[in-house]
């Protein structure tokens, strides 16, 4: 018993068995993540090291950066370590290969670094360890203000109630806080006043220190009972550090802080600003962990927010100006739209070919397709329900809801495959849900087909049911095999490559299988008890005009007047779209030319169904065939010609990018002044852009953030359906009146949630003098590059500074070494922490240093005092001062001193404009162990390009393996595959109409195309073979009647497939750069190898039997 008939008898458990997988399905569905593209961002660990005492960056790289490279450059699967050293601080950036787990990696890697922990200057505080790069754009920034409340208050409650709750929420890696100024106790001490009394600011410090104490003293027994003795020494209020004795003098009385310093409980100077619409607020910036989900991530994060509500003031309010899961959630909502278009257009496809009706009934469902293509996604589910209740309700489309209950149910059980491999619900996902929609109903229609073809030939419907399916199963596990070997290469290739493409490779091929599975159980099951399976005995003419398709009964009712009636028609329509032409040429309303843009499909699609109809019933496309194999040397001459400019067109012309660029409603301007600029100067030049975004009528909201002089300004706009000017158009007009504000360096950056818009260039060496000559002879090329903007040379000119260059041998006098002298003038001019003031629940520091008097000016610091262990001493007796510029920040790529520069690409793929760059920089003459390499998205795009043609390789090796293996032939899977350059074709006029660049989704589409379009192939070739053999026509005469003979399901199969594909193709929404291009691939590779293989492959085919009878004797092939 197989097992159409095993589901025929057993119909009960066949049915339990689908509901089981249904539910399970179901559920898998609502526990999937949802993210826009698999993971494979690089998993990121940072190291950041503050170090104490202002050391400049050249020593922070000497003494801590380089040893704690060399440290982790041993650690697992390291892909590459970016670092950057600035003045006090060092941050060591690790990128891992994408798959690794990154909590086992960050184990390792604190490991490691508690390895050389004491080998570090002991200025060295404790490390951060996380999962983020400090430079990362933030996934949420929350504004938050206040009706009446400073900016130092709200300040003071977000940082006690607000910052540590969003640190807890699951993913989160880092939570900053900019604006307001931060509560500190400050001990401003008088440097005369000090001095009298022989004391130094380190004995008050340490004084401070030492009294701020609970310490645990002991335990004392009392009968049964045990006390701890504790010593309660915590201050409890700021006059209690004010009356605080540090020393006593002569005549015994106490020296108190208050006597030699001022105390105050106020704030710090301003180290930044943060204002949403040019209003003062505090702005949170949330950092998630390099590797989690952001959806999921965004979701706890606006809980804890609803949750914080409940305690914080009433007055207080937050506002989300950025929140980067929208992006995703809106590109997967868009996605699922367009599964839901593709799913009701395959139903009307299906109502038309497997189905006949009357004239009213076809204009409505013709109607229907451009309805369902610009129909919004709220309705589509009302569309689906009244299009399946319709096949419910109406009798004589039940028989329909057999073959249309694949798709849901084929998808449905795919999500619990997809949640059992630890798939998301991606962007790569659902593109093979979608492109497995359009396939899911091929094996159902075989099957169903069949048993209608049996139950004509006087089967009861069971006998019907198990002869019909029992024949085709053979046919259409080849068929899916054909299609599904093309992902196993997948297997094959490790890394960034395998986890990109393999989402579509898993769900195409768990949707194939399970869609196999349920035509040849479910369908022969549901087939043995319709009851309106088989069609009632037609006339002859009748079937003729069923097998061409509904448009020869819609537009050709009388066969002796097709000419007048296509006349008609197209005199009709040709009017009505040169009048809605003309009104678009008018009219600035863009739903009204959305509507002429879907009318001028209709036009197409019916234009071309007429004549292809109108061809058949005159007997055209049988001459047409016989005039393409009496030509057939020169048409296959002409198709070698068309697929060799294709090629050239689509592997020179357009370019090539990695994940193609994403239009957003977000960019960013950073603005950057000369390093040493008061952070007020920047401010000053940050408001002025303000003033500048705020008379731009398509920016919603922009949230400034200003530090030292270095700002932000991440600027929202209104949603790109209801403005004119994309976020590209906005930058052009903004950059020059922005490049007037010198010396402000201005640059723009679109926010893009995968891939870059940008080019970069990494210059190494290890002079950086050398290698900032060496970026700026790059940066002036770049100039000359035409489409390049926003020129950057990754670092900042030299900050000013006073250098204290110690005399050793006068130092030596006084017994103080050069760490005391930076430690005490570091203490003096920017103050040390003494200790910390615990009140109403929260830490606040305690920090001593000079009153401004006394550390306002170059004098000042000569005058300083040191205290050596013998006597005071003046800085300027024991040092020389020179002023020079010192680099603020040291860029270090793979353990090599590195300068960055990169350029804004806008539109121009990426491929293409490094081909121009290389030319500009030919003339640059590099010095010995200086060089550059193209950072960035391009080292992945050259990966990714070659493991594309390894398994395009792999792709072509494996269907010939199965075809031969199928046909039993070495010759004829030649003549199928040919069908795969003929997708070529089509598929690179497509990009070209549509300026499309090579990028990731045309990679796969490609793939894909290469098992998808032997298909029709198999069909001709196989038919062909059938009559040659069976019936002994001539190979000429067998390849026209089998093109004759099977231009329906090939048409049919095609069609399911490209309208799946058309609203992904046609979609103009946020993120649809990314999948579009895929899209189009595949149906501009469809539709042209559908059309050439219906006149090519028979050619080939004849071209073969000539060389094989001349090979081997006998005459050519009749004609």
């Amino acid at each position: 018993m197989n097992l159409p008939q095993f589901a025929i008898n057993r119909p009960v458990t066949i049915l339990m068995i689908f509901l089981a997988l249904i539910l399970i399905g179901a559920i898998s569905l609502m526990q999937l993540p949802v993210e826009l593209y698999p993971n494979v961002s690089f998993g990121q660990i940072s190291v950041i090291l503050n170090i104490r005492g202002g050391i400049p960056p050249t020593e922070v790289e000497q003494y801590v950066t380089r040893p704690v490279e060399e440290a982790l450059s041993t650690v697992s699967h390291l892909r590459k370590i970016l670092s950057i050293s600035k003045e006090g601080e060092a941050t060591v950036v690790l990128y891992f290969e994408p798959g690794i787990d990154m909590d086992f990696a960050a184990l390792e890697v604190r490991e490691k670094f508690a390895r050389i922990k004491n080998k570090l200057p002991k200025s060295v505080e404790k490390p951060v360890i996380a999962q983020f790069r400090q430079t990362d754009m933030p996934i949420i920034i929350l504004a938050v203000t206040s009706g009446w409340r400073s900016t130092e208050e709200v300040r003071k409650i977000v940082d006690e109630k607000l910052k540590e709750r969003l640190k807890r929420a699951e993913g989160v890696a880092n939570v900053e806080v900019f604006g307001g100024r931060e509560r500190k106790i400050m001990i401003d001490v008088d440097k005369h006043k000090l001095h009298g009394y022989g004391l130094n600011l380190n004995r008050v410090i340490d004084v401070l220190g030492l009294n701020n104490l609970n310490l645990l003293a002991g335990e004392v027994n009392v009968d049964k009972n045990k006390y701890l003795i504790r010593t309660i020494g915590e201050f409890d209020t700021v006059d209690e550090i004010r009356n605080l004795g540090i020393a006593a003098t002569p005549s015994g009385s106490i020296v108190r802080i208050g006597d030699v310093a001022k105390v105050e409980d106020g704030y710090l100077d301003a180290k930044s600003f943060a204002r949403l619409n040019m209003q003062d607020i505090v702005s949170i910036y949330v950092q998630k962990e390099s590797t989690e989900n952001t959806v999921k991530i965004a979701e706890a994060i606006k809980k804890e927010l609803e949750d914080a509500k409940k305690i914080l003031p009433s007055d207080i309010n937050i506002v989300m100006t950025r929140d980067q899961s929208e992006f995703i959630e809106k590109a997967i909502n868009n996605l699922k739209s367009s599964l839901l278009k593709g799913g009701i257009l395959i139903i009307l496809v299906l109502l038309i070919t497997l189905r006949r009706f009357r004239l009213p009934v076809y204009i409505a469902i013709i109607a229907a397709v451009p309805l369902v293509l610009v129909c919004p996604s709220k309705l589509l589910y009302f569309v689906l329900g009244a299009a399946v209740l319709a096949l419910l309700v109406v009798r004589r489309l039940r028989p329909l809801l057999i073959v249309t209950a694949s798709i849901p149910i084929s998808v449905i059980i795919t999500f619990s495959l997809m949640k059992f491999k630890g798939l998301t619900i991606n962007f790569m996902t659902l593109f093979g849900l979608i492109l497995g929609v359009g396939m899911l109903v091929d094996n159902s229609i075989v099957v169903f087909e069949n048993i209608v073809k049996k139950h004509e030939e006087g089967l009861d419907n069971k006998m019907a049911a198990i002869a019909g399916s029992k024949e085709v199963i053979v046919a259409i596990i080849a068929s899916t095999i054909t299609t599904i070997i093309v992902f196993l290469p997948m297997f094959f290739i490790k890394g960034e490559t395998e986890i990109l493409y393999s989402g579509v490779a898993w769900t195409v091929t768990f949707s194939l299988i399970v869609s196999l599975f349920v035509a040849v159980t479910l369908v022969p099951m549901l087939a043995a008890r319709s009851k309106r399976v088989g069609a009632k005995e037609e006339t002859a003419n009748q079937k003729i005009s069923l097998r061409i398709g509904f448009l020869s009964r819609l537009r050709f009712p009388n066969l002796s007047r097709p000419t007048r009636r296509l006349q008609h028609i197209m005199k009709m329509h040709a009017f009505v779209l040169i009048a809605a032409l003309v009104g678009a040429l008018v009219t600035t309303k863009t739903w009204y030319r959305r509507l002429v843009a879907v009318g001028l499909i209709y036009y197409v699609i019916v234009l071309v169904s007429a004549l292809v109809c109108f061809s058949i019933k005159k007997g055209w496309h049988r001459m047409a065939v016989a005039f393409v194999l009496k030509r057939r040397y020169f048409i296959l001459i002409l198709i070698v010609a068309l697929f060799t400019l294709s090629a050239f067109v689509i592997f020179t012309k357009l370019g090539m990018e990695f994940m193609g660029t994403t239009e957003q409603d977000k960019f960013t301007v950073f603005i950057e002044l000369p390093p040493g600029v008061k952070i007020n100067v920047n401010d000053d030049f940050v408001k002025k852009i303000e003033k500048l975004l705020e008379r731009v009528p398509e920016i919603k909201r922009f949230s400034s953030r200003v530090e030292g002089w270095s700002s932000k300004i991440h600027v929202e706009l209104i949603d790109i359906r209801k403005r004119k000017r994309s976020a590209q158009n906005i930058i052009d007009l903004l950059r020059p009146m922005t490049d007037r504000l010198k010396p402000a360096f201005i640059h723009y950056k679109e926010e893009q949630e995968v891939g870059t818009n940008e080019i970069i260039l990494d210059v190494f060496g290890y002079d950086y003098d050398i290698l900032r000559e060496l970026a700026i002879s790059c940066a002036s090329r770049l100039k000359a590059v035409p489409g390049l903007t926003d020129i950057k040379i990754h670092t900042r000119e030299g900050r000013p500074e006073m250098g204290i260059v110690v005399d050793k041998a006068r130092s030596g006098l006084f017994a103080i070494d050069t760490d005391g002298i930076a430690s005490q003038v570091h203490a003096q001019m920017r103050g040390l922490r003494a200790t910390l003031f615990h009140t109403e629940g929260r830490e606040v520091e305690v920090i001593g240093r000079l009153d401004k008097e006394h550390r306002n000016s170059f004098r000042d610091v000569h005058r300083l005092i040191l205290y050596p262990p013998q006597r005071w001493v003046l800085v300027e007796q024991l040092s020389d001062f020179k002023f020079m510029l010192g680099p603020s920040e040291i860029w270090r790529k793979d353990r090599n001193r590195m300068v960055q520069v990169s350029a804004n690409i806008g539109k121009i793929p990426l491929g293409q404009i490094a081909d121009i760059v290389k030319t500009h920089l030919a003339d640059v003459k590099f010095p010995e162990n200086y060089f550059y390499r193209f950072g960035g998205d391009y080292p992945s795009l050259i990966k990714a390009a070659k493991q594309f043609n390894i398994v395009i390789a792999l792709v072509l090796i494996l269907v010939f393996l199965v075809l031969a293996s199928f046909f039993e032939s070495y010759i004829q899977p030649f003549i199928i595959m040919a069908a795969v350059p003929l997708a070529l074709i089509g598929a690179g006029l497509a990009l070209f109409i549509t300026g499309k660049a090579v990028g990731m989704g045309v990679r796969i589409g490609m793939m894909m195309l290469a098992g998808i379009v032997v298909n029709n192939s198999i069909i001709l070739v196989d038919h062909i073979n059938h009559l040659h053999k069976t019936k002994g026509f001539s190979g000429f005469r067998a390849a026209i009647a089998s093109s004759r003979d099977r231009i329906r399901p090939i048409l049919m199969t095609t069609a399911t497939t490209v309208l799946g594909l058309l609203p992904m193709a046609m979609d103009k929404s946020e993120g649809a750069n990314l999948w579009s291009p895929l899209a189009i691939t595949v149906i501009g590779g469809l539709m042209s190898s559908t059309i050439l293989t219906i006149f090519i492959i028979p050619a080939i085919y004849v071209v073969f039997e000539d060389a094989r009878r001349r090979f081997y004797g006998g005459r050519g092939v009749t004609t």
